[in-house]
């Protein structure tokens, strides 16, 4: 989505890829199909598919891709290379390349295991700049000796395209076949404590893989609860959401800090910012990452932190009044305006060009 709104700005931009496996639809079929985007018209977004060695059908060796695409950058002489995973920053530089690290994750700023890798990297004279999808992350930037002049916080985005045609909340139920009358909430692993005590809600897990193992212990912990109250649903595209979102009576963020403390990678979750434009009621924990969008009592109910109790008078405090669920839900959808795809692409162009 970031290539996409890039290339709408103007900047040129090739996304490099593995060669899709033999019989499988092209990179840019799959990407397309998946997220429901096209490619501009004036040609400036290209996808380019780079061949390697397989381990197994479908998969490439990934350091190898990182490597190749440092190898085909320095070759085509491209202004800068944006990459996100830490393999690809250290290929890229080596490579003698431009680069931009675009990340969400402050354990890379922050842990010791990652020293001999900031080492190398964070002091290499190629390395343009730093993209953070939080201040959160970014202010671990700085403590790690980063100067701030060369960060920039850009909040991830949502297309307000991918939610319509909007739907009302009786609408979007009659589509997927749901009772009116139970309310409803979509969240993830961390609310089975929540379906326990509130028995007469009924919570969505959208992106529900079956076969994977979180999938699956997710699976045998509601089956352990016994909760009937609980509804997993198959992971769905982008364009395929938009009705479960309609749907609910409020959107849960997990009220737990363990992603952003314990595991330091789930930091202010994209999920939030199509919440938002969605124009639903939100309901997440107070923690410093959700803090740089939702405001308490203006767009969204936040409540303690890994405090199931809270988490269940807060959802029962929103469920009955319906004037909360308005306020909160108008003012998250006015305040997406400000969190789309296209501004934070018009945040990185000016950022890159300050860069060169």
């Amino acid at each position: 989505m970031t290539a996409v709104a890039l290339a709408a700005e103007g900047a040129r931009v090739h996304l490099l890829c593995p060669v899709p496996s033999h019989g499988a639809p092209s990179g840019w079929e799959q990407i397309s199909g998946f997220y429901g985007v096209s490619g501009d018209s004036e040609g400036r977004l290209r996808l380019i598919e780079l061949p390697g060695p397989r381990l197994w059908s479908g998969s490439t060796l990934k350091p190898w891709l990182d490597i190749a695409a440092a190898r085909y950058g320095r070759r085509n002489g491209y202004d800068f290379h944006l990459v996100r995973d830490p393999i690809a920053l250290a290929a890229a530089l080596q490579a003698g390349r431009r680069t931009i690290f675009d990340s969400y994750r402050y354990d890379f700023h922050s842990d010791l295991r990652f020293w001999p890798w900031r080492a190398y990297c964070y002091r290499h004279q190629k390395l343009a700049g730093f993209i953070t999808h939080s201040e959160m992350a970014r202010q671990s930037l700085i403590k790690a000796g980063v100067t701030p002049d060369r960060t920039l916080v850009a909040h991830n985005g949502h297309d307000p395209s991918l939610l319509e045609p909007r739907l009302s909340k009786g609408e979007a139920r009659r589509r997927l076949g749901l009772p009116q009358d139970r309310r409803r909430d979509k969240g993830t692993d961390g609310i089975l404590p929540l379906a326990r005590e509130l028995p007469e809600v009924e919570f969505m897990i959208v992106g529900h893989i079956t076969g994977s193992g979180p999938a699956g212990r997710l699976a045998r912990r509601v089956a352990a609860f016994r909760l009937k109250n609980v509804r997993l649903v198959e992971r769905l595209s982008p364009a395929s959401l938009p009705p479960y979102l309609y749907a609910a009576d409020c959107l849960l963020v997990p009220p737990s800090t363990a992603p952003l403390q314990k595991h330091k990678r789930t930091v202010l979750p994209m999920k939030v910012f199509v919440y938002m434009g969605a124009g639903r009621p939100i309901v997440g924990p107070r923690t410093p990452d959700l803090a740089e969008v939702l405001s308490h009592g203006h767009n969204a109910l936040l409540v303690r932190a890994d405090d199931v109790k809270a988490a269940v008078d807060g959802l029962r405090r929103l469920l009955r009044d319906p004037a909360l669920q308005d306020r909160l839900a108008q003012n998250a959808l006015a305040d997406a305006e400000t969190h789309s795809w296209a501004r934070r692409a018009q945040r990185i162009v000016e950022f890159l060009h300050n860069q060169l």
